[in-house]
């Protein structure tokens, strides 16, 4: 087994599971202990800024190394354009697009921190990149969320759905021009993801529709349930 290649659930995937997973607790808890407006900001900038630095070191990468294409390396994946349009939202504190970063970041970026399609395994640069810049998403996500009171409704979940619909009709011609698999709607991707289980085209459009919608409404019932727990304990007094 080369040890440079990455491999599902090995120690080193399972490792950084853990560490980022800890390091989002720490760093929610904190926030929420120091109750500052000042150092929300500084974090929510930072945090901005590290997407945005991350992305372009890992094109510049790509560039340096021959690896960056028009058909693999523009950001038009889920999680390429939710970690621009999760960026914005961070550094100008603009929630126009957060009912869609939550769902994009937090379902494309929880799935590809559990089902990695990457070459490289740690401490390769590109694995660092791949699980700082998912787990990035995941935080933002956890931030608007805990920090910010933050809650989608069941309204953004089909306006999210219909987006992401739309999308997919705009990247599906590119990837035609490009000869390309952005949003992984032509093939499955290389290496052992979700994805697999899904078919061949076109089965695998319907498979994915189906998904997103599963994956949509169960982001969606933890604040379902909150709703419902409230209603009751209302009721009780």
């Amino acid at each position: 087994m080369n040890s440079s290649i990455f491999n599902l659930f090995s120690c080193e995937h399972i490792a950084a599971l853990i560490i980022l997973f800890i390091i989002n607790i720490i760093t929610i808890l904190f926030l929420k202990r120091a109750v500052n407006e000042r150092i929300n900001r500084i974090f929510r900038i930072n945090l901005g800024i590290l997407i945005i630095l991350l992305e372009i070191a890992g094109n510049l990468w790509k560039i340096l190394h021959g690896k960056w294409s028009l058909n693999t390396s523009l950001p038009l994946h889920l999680c390429g354009i939710s970690a621009y349009i999760c960026a914005v939202i961070l550094i100008m504190k603009n929630r126009s697009f957060i009912e869609l970063a939550y769902f994009w970041s937090l379902g494309g970026a929880m799935i590809a921190l559990i089902t990695p399609n990457l070459e490289f395994t740690f401490p390769h640069f590109m694995f660092l990149k791949f699980f700082l810049t998912h787990n990035a998403l995941v935080l933002s996500v956890m931030y608007f969320i805990f920090i910010e009171d933050f809650r989608p409704s069941l309204k953004s979940v089909w306006k999210a759905l219909i987006i992401t619909n739309i999308y997919a009709i705009i990247v599906a011609p590119i990837n035609h021009v490009l000869k390309s698999n952005y949003l992984y709607i032509c093939h499955k991707p290389g290496g052992s993801t979700l994805l697999d289980c899904m078919g061949s085209w076109p089965y695998n459009i319907f498979a994915m529709e189906i998904a997103a919608i599963i994956i949509f409404f169960l982001l969606y019932l933890p604040f379902d349930i909150n709703d419902y727990r409230k209603y009751f304990k209302g009721l009780r007094h």
